[in-house]
């Protein structure tokens, strides 16, 4: 082996040094070759093989918040021992009482029982005042309460319904249907027989089953030849108010008294037009000065807040009324 010479080591140097230079100058012209596309760091990160980016999820946005709500105002509370606070308050001073009955509990409702009827009777006590002293709104005007003035208008709506009801009976005829051994029908024709002899009407009985009713065999009647299922008949006995040449109407299925016929058939005239209202008023035991079912669909409401202004409105319609019945 050769002895290393200082001339030795001197060239190994070098030559790392100029291969150092090398390659210093190789990379110094890959950086020229290639300075547009920028600084290391913007240069954007190789992607993996077969991996793609994660796309950015939407942002769900906030809910607004929801306003407050402001809880409404209570209502007022009644004055003390009002109507309205008896009527909200004196049942749960009573359940009280019953549920745990102390002295206390049952005193209490007690006071509380004497403060309402005072009060209505106080109340009463002004009624009858008014009425006494205002013949507009007093209902003796209608239908006395003396036992003798209201035994005179009966009277005078009995003779009147006894007109009517004659009168009636020239245009409206009453078909009673029957079977043989219906012991209700027995009993129906007696109060129909007293409807023919007070008031007239010539009564027809119609036989479901073609024969007369077990206890009158001598009964005048006529066999049914399905005027029954026309009309509608359902049970027995059956009575129809019959208006020729076509018009017919119930006037019941059970028994009825000759008083409860008569009033049903001076209905059903009316309804038919056969009387009129002033007619039909002057059967009713009472003086018919109603006001008009259309009043007061007009009036202001200046008028109902005012107490004056409100009574000199009806009471003007009560006698307008009262003039139109007396003509």
């Amino acid at each position: 082996m050769k002895p290393i010479t200082r001339a030795s080591i001197l060239g190994i140097l070098a030559m790392q040094l100029f291969a150092g230079t090398v390659a210093h100058a190789a990379d110094s012209d890959a950086f020229y070759v290639q300075k547009e596309r920028g600084w290391f760091w913007r240069e954007p990160e190789p992607e993996a093989d077969g991996e793609h980016p994660a796309k950015p999820q939407p942002v769900a946005p906030r809910p607004e918040p929801a306003p407050m709500q402001q809880k409404p105002a209570a209502p007022p509370t009644p004055a003390p021992f009002s109507t309205k606070w008896f009527r909200e308050n004196l049942d749960k001073y009573r359940e009280q009482a019953i549920d745990n009955p102390t002295k206390e509990n049952v005193t209490a409702y007690i006071a509380l029982q004497r403060v309402m009827l005072d009060k209505a009777s106080t109340f009463s006590d002004v009624w009858q005042e008014v009425i006494l002293q205002d013949t507009d709104f007093n209902e003796s005007k209608r239908r006395p309460s003396s036992s003798a003035g209201s035994a005179a208008l009966d009277e005078q709506a009995l003779a009147s319904k006894t007109h009517v009801a004659q009168a009636v009976a020239e245009r409206v005829g009453v078909w009673f249907f029957f079977r043989s051994d219906c012991s209700a029908c027995d009993v129906q024709l007696n109060a129909l027989q007293g409807l023919a002899e007070r008031y007239h009407f010539k009564v027809l009985p119609v036989s479901l089953d073609g024969r007369p009713l077990i206890r009158r065999p001598k009964m005048q009647f006529v066999a049914d030849k399905g005027q029954a299922n026309q009309m509608g008949v359902e049970s027995l006995p059956s009575i129809f108010a019959v208006v020729p040449p076509s018009s017919y109407v119930k006037l019941t299925e059970w028994v009825a008294s000759t008083d409860e016929l008569v009033e049903r058939l001076l209905v059903v005239s009316k309804t038919l037009g056969l009387i009129d209202e002033p007619t039909m008023a002057s059967t009713r035991p009472v003086v018919q000065t109603k006001v008009s079912s259309n009043f007061g669909r007009d009036m202001d409401q200046k008028i109902l807040d005012d107490r004056q202004s409100l009574t000199d409105y009806i009471r003007k319609e009560i006698r307008s009324s009262e003039r139109a019945h007396s003509r």
